[in-house]
């Protein structure tokens, strides 16, 4: 089992750093990190045996929020710029002999990379556009870039509700693109909700 031992438990840690550029815009800085042990599988034609290994997988991270809201126009004007950068580590079974057990590694043998960038501009007291672009490496298309791109309109009919309509085209390396038309509607209900930070 992979957590009997210390060896085997996970670990995360986050770094949050917050600096005020003026009274109208301030950014926070992150950075993040989690490991652990997890099963991955092993092909074998044997009846029995194992048929999974434990390795270490780890995944790292960085993040930027910056934030703009004018004192004298904050119910009317802002900007957010969000970015994120995040790298997934796979290390490789050691001290194992699979190919004795006539069984072959098949879980992930590279690292792979993502991240996004998101904007939102507001237009008025209730409503927003925003865009935002994604980039990884999929694990899934054995590590092949997919990108995607979308734009959305948000509308806030009330303190309690919110309407988005949103586009998106993803775009899969070597695979036709897709495209996506999203719709949203929020409500929430019960005590009034904290203001946003």
């Amino acid at each position: 089992d992979v957590n009997k031992n210390l060896d085997g438990l996970g670990f995360s840690a986050r770094f949050r750093n917050y600096v005020d550029l003026g009274e109208d815009a301030n950014f926070e800085l992150s950075a993040s990190a989690i490991t652990g042990k997890r099963e991955q599988p092993l092909a074998t034609s044997l009846a029995s045996g194992p048929n999974a290994v434990n390795v270490r997988q780890s995944l790292v991270g960085a993040d930027l929020t910056y934030r703009w809201k004018p004192l004298q126009q904050g119910l009317y004007k802002s900007f957010l710029l969000q970015a994120e950068v995040m790298r997934q580590i796979n290390q490789l079974p050691t001290g194992y002999n699979t190919s004795a057990l006539g069984a072959a590694y098949s879980g992930p043998t590279r690292d792979f990379t993502g991240g996004y960038v998101f904007a939102r501009w507001q237009l008025s007291q209730r409503l927003f556009i925003g865009g935002r672009f994604d980039s990884l490496q999929d694990p899934a298309l054995d590590g092949r870039s997919m990108a995607a791109a979308s734009g959305l309109l948000e509308w806030f009919p009330s303190e309690f509700s919110k309407l988005v309509a949103q586009y998106e085209r993803t775009s899969p390396s070597g695979m036709p693109g897709l495209d996506r038309i999203l719709l949203q509607a929020s409500f929430a209900v019960g005590p009034h909700k904290p203001h946003p930070f």
